[in-house]
């Protein structure tokens, strides 16, 4: 399976002795838990894109420490270019900034949340179960670390998760366009270290609850089994 990786950030230099940037990241994911996947990365923030959309048998992108209302170059031909994929009908699958970027190149909200940041592991709840989504779970586990949100969903959206910090987690326009405001790519000790990387701007007690939370189980397998049960069919 062909998947082209659309870089959005990359892992802070401080950082990068922790588990790589993120390609490497990605790539481990899928080395452990889907080795028929061949990743091949665009870095957009430096106009980096596929010549050939049809080469590929699905996008994904990455997180990014950027909200996707900046008025960057960058995002607004990321946001011209997500359009793009959705007129072909192209699969994409949204990674926390790429989960935003669908809603926010579609219509739909994305705002920064009152609610603060959501960080360490959180259990999303699933409330529409579809096909694609075996092994099923009434609830999964992922790492988060975000503090935008998406707030509303754009037309034909169908909310799929939710959890007490967030409630669109995860959801699906069509049969092609799926987000994930978690994030499948990190390891617990990535995840750890950039929260402590941003303790200026994570309060306190947020982190301490976080901290709480590391040693909870993840659900990775299964994310990564839905998302190319999804790129496979979506239906």
């Amino acid at each position: 399976m062909r998947i082209a990786l659309l870089l959005c950030d990359h892992v802070k230099p401080e950082l990068v002795h922790v588990s790589g940037d993120y390609p490497e990241m990605f790539q481990a994911m899928f080395a452990k838990h889907a080795p028929e996947v061949r990743l091949t990365v665009f870095d957009i923030q430096a106009g980096q894109y596929p010549q050939d959309i049809d080469q590929f048998d699905a996008f994904l992108s990455s997180g990014s420490a950027s909200s996707v209302y900046d008025k960057h170059d960058w995002i607004i031909e990321f946001t011209l270019f997500v359009r793009q994929l959705f007129a072909a009908q192209k699969k994409f699958i949204g990674i926390c900034f790429g989960h935003q970027m669908i809603a926010h190149a579609l219509g739909a909200d994305v705002e920064l949340s009152g609610k603060g940041w959501g960080v360490g592991i959180k259990k999303s709840r699933v409330v529409n179960q579809k096909p694609w989504m075996t092994p099923e779970l009434r609830d999964f586990s992922m790492l988060l670390s975000h503090r935008d949100q998406v707030l509303s969903l754009p037309p034909n959206g169908e909310l799929l998760a939710c959890n007490e910090h967030c409630e669109i987690s995860m959801f699906q326009i069509g049969n092609n366009f799926l987000g994930l405001q978690g994030h499948p790519e990190f390891t617990r000790q990535y995840a750890k270290a950039l929260m402590q990387f941003r303790q200026n701007i994570i309060p306190l007690d947020i982190r301490q609850r976080a901290s709480d939370t590391f040693e909870q189980t993840l659900d990775t397998q299964v994310i990564v089994s839905w998302m190319l049960r999804f790129v496979g069919n979506g239906c």
